[in-house]
């Protein structure tokens, strides 16, 4: 699905153009998506809530916030920040950890400087002189900046720390690194954290989590929509940390660039013994046997051009495995795994993930092979030479039949909320004929006992679209409740369209004219419903109020 356009809690619809199309947005998290230049990218990326209303989710210490004001932009949306004590200041709770930048636009009124600081580590901070646009005193900062921006006398000012953050402080100042007056104001708007070392184009926030994704996988835009998921797996991009066992193996820590376009991928090198080398972390209370898991991890050839992916841990006949070319994404060899996928994200980089079903606790491994090598047996032995590695980001361990779009984690698994759009009322014009369209993705099986959408009209007459274990089925009712199932179920990719021209209806799906039904009277369907029971992997739903020609759906559903 491409919407017209989207922000926070909202996915515009293009028609209607008055706004009664529009669908709420809710996931309540954060999540990944691609992003327009390919990399992988946290959405919302400004960390922070009511990023532009700081009298809200901020917390004021001897200040006084006033909203209105004229800010960089040519907008009424500035605040005039007034302080009443030394050391005055607004500040807002936040947790992230790694490089980050925080970055604010600022303009002198009373006050001539601000001063910006992270609380977490030693506490770095920045002090900024808004008249002559230049940095002041820094303490334990990665970096500092103040660029001039819009309006005169309007400055982004950004600070670039590596601590793990609880706090962003932004205090009026009277001179460098030197907040001692009672008095004093400055203007402030737009207040950004992101992760990375560069300031990102501002996202504006309220409750900062509802914002919908976009993603470019496969270079079209499309609405990513997904399934509550978590990743069992700590430390998820942190390989050197103490969590990760090494095997016969170092890891050099952001040895390369990673699929999100930081320096924060790391390096698994095999050291110079004969057998296996890897880097593993052990998952047990959270594994459920019988119960089926997908394991997935990002990697790119450095001196070696091959990995592994296994699962280890007690209870398997034959461990899942795969070894993977990473100069070509071809899979060379594979047991134990349901299926097993390999993804390129470009720039050398695949994404590797394989499905399998538990039977005890599990210990998902990282491993590089030589160019040279070729299994022969159930493992990946051979003699390393101590400087040749793989690299490798991003791994995951969540329970379901495919991997999800990456969730990063640190010291505790991480759960990415479903999403979830939807319309409380809307309105269809009831016509003698209709056409119904659907398209969508690869059949992956549901409860087939109860109907996924619906539309009906008054007494029993309607017409179902449902997600069934055998496939994707229609389903139309007559008056007299009993019904025809248009068409076998279709386990493939999926484009159909029923029509209704008063007298018969036409089931055509992926291309050709499957299936018709007579009705035994005319029907007048205005009502759209539908249960949640299964998965309704849907991308785009089209009703039309006529009767689409037989040459019109064969072109429309024709994959």
């Amino acid at each position: 699905m491409i919407p017209s356009g989207y922000k926070e809690d909202v996915v515009y619809c293009p028609k209607p153009t008055d706004g009664s199309g529009d669908l709420t947005f809710t996931r309540a998290s954060d999540g990944t998506r691609v992003n327009s230049s390919g990399y992988v990218e946290n959405v919302p990326w400004n960390l922070l809530e009511q990023s532009n209303t700081f009298d809200t989710t901020w917390t004021n210490v001897n200040t006084t916030e006033t909203g209105g004001q004229a800010g960089y932009d040519g907008s009424s949306n500035a605040w005039l920040l007034t302080k009443s004590a030394a050391g005055a200041n607004i500040r807002q709770n936040v947790s992230a950890s790694g490089i980050t930048s925080i970055s604010i636009y600022v303009k002198a009124n009373a006050s001539n400087w601000v001063t910006i600081q992270a609380v977490g580590g030693a506490n770095p901070y920045s002090n900024f002189d808004l008249i002559n646009g230049v940095v002041g005193v820094t303490v334990s900062v990665v970096d500092a900046s103040i660029e001039a921006v819009g309006a005169t006398g309007w400055y982004r000012c950004t600070m670039v720390v590596n601590v793990s953050l609880t706090d962003i402080i932004v205090y009026p100042a009277n001179g460098n690194n030197d907040r001692s007056a009672t008095s004093g104001s400055i203007y402030i708007q737009d207040a950004q954290l992101n992760q990375g070392s560069t300031a990102k184009p501002y996202f504006p926030t309220t409750d900062r989590q509802n914002v919908p994704r976009l993603t470019y996988e496969g270079g079209c835009p499309s609405l990513l929509l997904e399934p509550q998921r978590t990743n069992l797996l700590t430390y998820s991009e942190e390989f050197s940390n103490a969590a990760w066992t090494k095997t016969q193996a170092s890891v050099t820590a952001n040895a390369g660039t990673s699929p999100d376009g930081y320096t924060n991928a790391d390096k698994v090198i095999a050291d110079t013994n004969s057998g296996n080398h890897l880097v593993f972390v052990s998952i047990s209370g959270s594994i459920s046997s019988g119960t089926t898991y997908t394991y997935s991890f990002f990697a790119k050839s450095a001196e070696y051009s091959k990995a592994a992916i296994r699962i280890g841990g007690s209870g398997y006949a034959a461990q899942p495995m795969a070894d993977i070319n990473l100069s070509t994404g071809a899979i060379i060899s594979q047991q134990g795994f349901t299926s097993v996928k390999v993804e390129n994200y470009g720039s050398g980089w695949y994404r590797i993930s394989g499905t399998y079903v538990a039977t005890s606790s599990v210990a998902p491994n990282l491993i590089p092979l030589p160019d040279t090598y070729t299994k022969t047996s159930d493992n990946f032995s051979y003699t390393g030479d101590g400087t040749s590695g793989v690299l490798f980001y991003g791994t995951q361990h969540e329970a379901g039949s495919y991997a999800t779009s990456y969730i990063p984690t640190t010291s505790a698994a991480v759960t990415r909320i479903e999403e979830i759009l939807s319309k409380s009322s809307f309105t269809l014009t009831p016509t003698a004929s209709m056409s119904w369209y659907i398209e969508a993705q690869q059949h992956i099986g549901s409860d087939g006992n109860n109907y996924q959408l619906r539309l009906s009209g008054s007494g029993l007459r309607n017409m179902q679209f449902r997600v069934r274990t055998d496939g994707y089925r229609w389903l139309v009712n007559d008056d007299a409740g009993s019904g025809s199932y248009l068409g076998a179920g279709i386990t493939s990719a999926y484009k159909g369209v029923v029509t209704f021209d008063g007298t018969q209806y036409k089931h055509f799906a992926n291309g050709a004219l499957i299936a018709t039904f007579n009705a035994t009277s005319s029907a007048v369907l205005n009502t759209l419903d539908g249960t949640a029971t299964g998965v309704l992997p849907l991308k785009q739903m089209l009703i039309f109020p006529t009767a689409l020609t037989e040459a019109e759906c064969i072109a429309l559903t024709t994959l």
